[in-house]
């Protein structure tokens, strides 16, 4: 995956149509739930997102690496803090007022802790997107997340937890 993305960037970098440096911060609110095979539980998550698209664009088309962490709670009895973490590599294609966008995050991981409790769970995630120009600088996005852990801090899970939201997000793409 990192050869194919790596050699991607390189052709689109060598290209007479080259345009130039995608960067893109973003930040907004997620709101979803979680949901444990385990204990055949699901549960109301939400909470402040925010990171950045990092790449290259030519004649519309982006591809990079995109990083994202957070602040979420959920509705848990008693209720946890989490921050959610991914990085990974992104693809799309747009113009002027609108675009749509996918990703595959490489490295995802939620941690929650609450009173006596602290554990990490990892595994991976994509997401889906589609993004409208409300203003010249300022982008307006909405997402789709999907992540599925496999491993939490003491080894490989029995049955998958998975992460299931929606997001908002403003961003601020620019072409440098």
């Amino acid at each position: 995956m990192t050869k194919f993305l790596m050699g991607t960037l390189f052709l689109l970098a060598s290209s007479p149509a080259f345009a130039g440096l995608l960067l893109e911060p973003y930040v907004g609110y997620y709101s979803g739930k979680w949901t444990k095979g385990s204990c055949n539980c699901s549960v109301d998550q939400s909470g402040a997102t925010y990171g950045a698209r990092v790449g290259v664009e030519s004649e519309g088309f982006m591809l990079g690496a995109d990083a994202m962490s957070g602040s979420w709670v959920d509705k848990n009895s008693p209720s946890d803090d989490e921050t959610p973490s991914s990085v990974g590599a992104f693809v799309g294609y747009g113009g002027q007022s609108f675009r749509v966008y996918g990703g595959y995050g490489i490295a995802s991981s939620l941690r929650q802790t609450s009173t006596g409790y602290d554990d990490t769970y990892s595994g991976t995630d994509y997401k889906v997107g589609v993004g409208f120009q409300i203003v010249p600088l300022i982008a307006l996005n909405i997402e789709y997340l999907n992540a599925t852990y496999t491993k939490d801090s003491s080894g490989p899970l029995t049955s998958h937890m998975t992460s299931s939201m929606w997001g908002l997000t403003l961003s601020i793409p620019a072409n440098l």
